[in-house]
This record gives C-alpha cells, structure tokens and sequence, in this order.
C-alpha cells in the first residue's frame, strides 16, 4: 500500500479533486437537461441531484454557465496535468496556500436586496470567470494546487504578471462580497486575500532555487498588478 500511494499519490489528488468539482457539474447537467424534449432525455434529469442555488427548473443565469464552463476546464486540467518535478516539503507554505484555495468554500449565503450590487457582483464575477480560464488555459498541464513546480510558464497572461490566478481568485472573491456582504464574509475576504499574496511570495522562494524561474522573476516584475506590485 506504502508503495503505491508514494508512486501515484498525485493521482490520487486528483481523482478526489475532480469526485468534489462533479458536484456542481451534475447540478449543471440537471439545468440543460431541462432545456431538451422530455423524451428521452427528461427522464434522465432524477439521476442529477438539484443544486438550489443554480435556479434550476427556472434556468440559470450567464454566471452559472461561464462557472460551468470554468469547471470544466478546471477539471481538464486537475485530469492530466503533469506531475510535479518537486514539491515544497514545509507544512506552513502548503497550508497557506490551501487555505487560500479552499476559503471560497466558507464564505456565507447573505443576498442582498440591492439590485445595482446584484448587477455590479454579476458583473464582476463574469470578469474573474473569465480571466481565470484564460489563466488555466495558460498553464495548461502546469496547473497545480499546492507549491511546487512543474512547467514556468512566461507567456500569455503569464508574460504581463507572475500571478494571474490568484488575482482571480481574489476578483472573484470582490463579486461574492458584493452580493453577500455581511462581517463574516468581509473578514474571511480580508484573511484569504492576505493568504493569496502571502502564497505568492513563498511560493517564489521555492521556485526561485530553479534558475528559469529567477530569469522570469527578472522579466516579469510584477505580481498582481502591473506597475503596482
């Protein structure tokens, strides 16, 4: 068993990456099912569970979709990227940037009635939607959760920032504050937002032992924003 956790581990990862991202897909599934003649392809709808928040059976709006479609490359790219060639072995960096991950999964329902915010939030996550696929259309198989490294990429979205994924996560984080604004949400987007940045810098110290990442460090000098940081 030692064995072969230590030969396909990553493997692993991303099996039970993938089994948490269906979620959402079979939710999405159900909502185009609905769309098609009920013979047959009606009766196949039972076997995709609901997802409320998708507004299924009423039809989701253009951000659920660019999110389906967001998933799916995400799932494409968690599917066959390529395995790393090393890892940060130090437990504090890999949690931060777990940590950073994840945090969009603790944010909490509070709608508000604002329609101007509803529309600016809508808005906004469209924009980090679609940059974030850019950004995982750019890494391609060099994509990957935790620190390590795996292909630099310099091009691209790549070739502006050193970071583009992150300050996606982060956009996407502004858009659900706008429409969930409440003191929990605003204090987990100021902690995730801080963990983002912190990642980025520790994640440069591991990369920076290889020295096609140093050469990059040396051509892209931004992190987030250009001529900013």
């Amino acid at each position: 068993m030692k064995s072969i956790l230590e030969k396909h581990w990553q493997t692993i990862v991303n099996l039970v990456l993938v089994i948490c991202f269906l979620d959402y897909g079979f939710g999405m599934t159900r909502w185009i099912l609905s769309f098609l003649p009920a013979e047959p392809w009606g009766q196949l709808a039972p076997f995709f569970p609901k997802r409320p928040h998708l507004g299924v059976g009423a039809g989701a709006d253009f951000v659920e979709v660019a999110f389906f479609l967001h998933n799916l490359v995400f799932l494409g790219v968690i599917l066959f990227r390529q395995d790393h060639r090393a890892i940060e072995t130090r437990l504090l960096p890999q949690g931060v940037a777990l940590f950073a991950f994840f945090s969009g999964m603790w944010f909490e329902q509070t709608p508000v009635g604002d329609p101007r915010l509803l529309l600016a939030s809508d808005l906004v996550t469209l924009v980090a939607l679609v940059f974030g696929m850019g950004c995982l259309l750019n890494l391609g198989r060099s994509f990957g959760i935790l620190i390590a490294v795996r292909t630099v990429k310099t091009t691209g979205l790549y070739g502006m920032i050193r970071h583009p994924m992150y300050l996606s996560d982060i956009v996407w984080r502004v858009a659900y504050l706008l429409k969930n604004a409440c003191p929990r949400n605003l204090v987990l987007f100021a902690v995730s937002g801080a963990c983002y940045v912190v990642r980025a810098m520790m994640e440069e110290n591991f990369l920076s032992q290889f020295p096609e990442y140093r050469e990059y460090k040396e051509r892209v000098r931004y992190r987030f924003i250009p001529g900013i940081f």
